[in-house]
């Protein structure tokens, strides 16, 4: 089953939020965060303990999300355990 949220939202700055997460996409910071109730800071904070999403990096200035995995945890935010790197 393919998941998918859309939201529709005002444009902020830099990069503008996308109205739908799609499972194939990368996704940067600013195309989700209206999603996310709580502050890039403590975003990262998940990330670390593995509570949240890992980013990649496509470059020095460039992380992304892959949609899959931001849909995963949109779905269960407080049961959410990162992947192991192994499997991407």
């Amino acid at each position: 089953m393919t998941q998918t949220v859309t939201t529709h939202t005002e444009p902020r700055r830099g990069r503008h939020p996308v109205d739908t997460i799609r499972p194939e996409g990368l996704y940067r910071w600013n195309e989700f965060e209206d999603r996310i109730p709580f502050s890039r800071e403590t975003w990262r904070q998940r990330v670390k303990a593995g509570r949240a999403p890992k980013p990649e990096s496509l470059g020095e200035n460039c992380t992304v999300w892959r949609g899959a995995d931001l849909l995963a945890w949109l779905d269960n935010p407080a049961g959410y355990k990162a992947a192991d790197d192994s499997k991407h």
